[in-house]
């Protein structure tokens, strides 16, 4: 339920203030299964506030679902938080400006009792490697708990998924970063729960290849302790419903190897080519992991 991806159907309901049909996407949306609702209702230039105060007076009792705001506000953020009735999650913060969001979110998610969703960004940037990753999830995990007074349990933290499809070769060994960090965030913070956006995994390839790639890495991550994902489970299959060869290739090019006969990106590709896939990624879903994705 976001106004900021290229689907144009949410933020058109929201412009027209459709509130009736918004709540009956947001309860559709968790009738096929989704576990969470994220929320964003930023446009330029119109009022933020506005929008999602009043999407949330007609939503948030009559959901079944956790909702997640998701604004880079902080005024939005805790208008939001003050009508949900049960637990919210914010979504999210970071430390690319420093404290300058933590600041402000923190002590509100205290108030509210809401949990966070934390990104393992600093002033630096995105953390590539999980060394990086990990101690960025270190450092907002004392922050958090220290510093404001949050648990533990209350703290999401992304460890960034970043493609492995586009060829560039800081971005080659992504994947087995992200699954590192992921495995070492459930080891070393045991508290907190995780999270990841698994599609980003694929950007950049057709239909098909995307899903094979996304069920298998979300496999592997599931595997490492992942908690939670951002997906279109529809388009998540079960390994095996997938053909052990392209799962091979998957596996291949995720974990890098190279040594057995030439680039895996590009035997991946060429395996794909000429095979159409069968529709678009359009609809995200946040759901929790469960190991029946194997």
């Amino acid at each position: 339920m976001n106004t900021t991806t290229r689907v144009e159907h949410f933020r058109n309901l929201v412009r027209g203030k459709k509130y009736d049909d918004i709540l009956a996407m947001a309860k559709e949306l968790v009738n096929e299964g989704s576990h969470m609702l994220d929320l964003c209702c930023a446009i330029v230039g119109e009022d933020e506030k506005g929008y999602i105060t009043s999407i949330l007076e007609k939503v948030a009792t009559r959901v079944p679902a956790p909702i997640l705001v998701d604004s880079t506000e902080a005024d939005v953020v805790e208008e939001a938080l003050k009508r949900i009735p049960g637990k919210a999650i914010i979504n999210s913060i970071n430390l690319e400006d420093g404290e300058k969001r933590t600041s402000k979110v923190l002590p509100m998610a205290r108030r509210y009792g809401a949990a966070v969703i934390a990104l393992t960004i600093d002033e630096d940037g995105m953390a590539l490697t999980a060394e990086k990753k990990v101690a960025i999830a270190k450092r907002i995990y004392k922050l958090a708990t220290e510093k404001y007074g949050l648990r533990g349990i209350d703290l999401i933290f992304d460890a960034l998924t970043l493609p492995i499809t586009t060829g560039q070769e800081d971005y080659r060994s992504a994947g087995i970063e992200t699954l590192a960090a992921v495995k070492r965030i459930k080891q070393e913070l045991p508290e907190v729960k995780t999270i990841l956006g698994v599609s980003n995994i694929s950007f950049g390839l057709d239909a098909y290849p995307r899903r094979v790639l996304n069920s298998v890495f979300m496999h592997e991550a599931v595997n490492n302790g992942l908690d939670m994902a951002i997906v279109n489970y529809s388009k998540i299959y079960p390994l095996y419903k997938i053909p052990q060869e392209e799962v091979d290739l998957a596996l291949k090019l995720i974990y890098r190897d190279a040594a057995s006969d030439g680039d895996p990106l590009q035997k991946y590709m060429n395996h794909f080519a000429g095979k159409k896939g069968k529709g678009t990624e359009t609809t995200a879903h946040v759901t929790r992991c469960r190991s029946k994705t194997s």
